[in-house]
């Protein structure tokens, strides 16, 4: 009944204060009108007011530029949720764009032992959990919207501890040519030098910040399945549902790796149960989700 009581509080709170957090926001944005831009320190304002007067943290629990972290939110000086930010509009909100700043925010946090992260461009805010070195996506909101979203409470004071996690499907935009450099961090990403592929084409990363420790290179440069290596990865961790041949990948992880295989599998037609033809480790994959609860049974849809 208490936690009743403080969460319709928190509704009456962002209800009473959004109207005011969105003038702020659309008067910060005036500059983008007058001249085309704005920098990156404008969607750091913007996060400060949502915070602190819509939300309920406290004007001392926000902290800015903490090992190289752009804003990191604490109470009593812990460190609860590490945000990184980017000039209003300048993120592309497309799968595979967005990973190259989420991968930046969980090196920070992997650093730091920090447990929720997220990335904002001052339009949307995106809030993820971390596992060790793996993410589940925990809220996604516009920041652009007459009403308040109520997934809010669960990145308040109150809320930040409850459980929480969303599916998301963010449309892939692969015809966006990628802007590369000649340097070793691409973009603010590290590379595996082995492969010469940053971490967010890895089914596993074990320590964001030691590309060594990244297993199962699964997708190309540009976010695409690499076909050639997709069965590989597919059959190291399926052929022994353990995870005796990948030893450096913790069974608790291992679903984690199956799903990702599985939607990379399925987005390239290889995981279809229709398809007599369809290759051994994929039906060794299929079965696997489908045992995890990633797929949900059919009749005749299981296959042996």
């Amino acid at each position: 009944m208490e936690n009743q009581a403080k969460y319709k509080k928190f509704i009456e709170r962002i209800n009473s204060n959004w109207a005011n957090f969105t003038e702020k926001r659309k008067s910060l944005l005036i500059q983008q009108e007058r001249f085309g831009k704005v920098p990156e320190k404008i969607t750091e304002n913007i996060i400060f007011h949502l915070f602190t007067e819509v939300l309920d943290w406290n004007i001392k629990d926000i902290n800015y530029q903490i090992d190289y972290a752009d804003i990191e939110i604490t109470k009593l000086g812990i460190k609860r949720i590490l945000i990184e930010t980017k000039r209003p509009g300048g993120i592309i909100w497309d799968q595979f764009k967005i990973e190259k700043h989420i991968n930046q925010a969980l090196r920070y946090a992997y650093a730091q032992k920090v447990s929720v992260i997220g990335i904002s461009d001052g339009e949307k805010l995106y809030i993820l959990n971390v596992k060790g070195g793996l993410i589940e996506p925990r809220i996604f909101i516009s920041l652009d919207t007459e009403t308040p979203n109520e997934d809010l409470y669960y990145i308040s004071v109150n809320g930040i501890d409850k459980k929480k996690n969303i599916d998301i499907d963010l449309k892939n935009n692969q015809k966006e040519s990628l802007i590369k450099d000649t340097e070793k961090v691409i973009n603010n990403e590290l590379l595996n030098t082995q492969y010469n592929l940053p971490a967010r084409c890895f089914a596993y990363i074990g320590n964001p910040n030691k590309p060594t420790t990244w297993k199962l290179p699964y997708l190309l440069e540009d976010g695409s399945v690499n076909i050639k290596r997709l069965p590989g990865a597919v059959q190291c961790v399926v052929t022994n549902f353990r995870g005796l041949q990948v030893k450096t990948i913790p069974e608790k992880d291992i679903p984690s790796v199956l799903l990702k295989l599985g939607k990379a599998a399925k987005s390239v037609g290889k995981l279809d149960p229709e398809n007599p033809k369809m290759a051994n480790c994929y039906k060794q994959l299929y079965n696997a989700v489908v045992q995890l609860g990633y797929l949900k049974y059919e009749e005749n849809s299981n296959i042996s």
